[in-house]
């Protein structure tokens, strides 16, 4: 494994599902409280 600093580390455009959302082929984390509609946007 290697180590390296987060400041070394070069940053890339992302593809964007929802433009400022939800970018494409990123992992999300989908998280608020019950009823906020967190299935249907998970489902669409």
């Amino acid at each position: 494994m290697q180590v390296v600093r987060a400041d070394e580390v070069e940053s890339v455009a992302s593809d964007w599902h929802m433009p400022g959302w939800l970018p494409e082929s990123e992992l999300v984390i989908l998280g608020g409280d019950g009823g906020a509609g967190k299935t249907q946007i998970a489902m669409d």
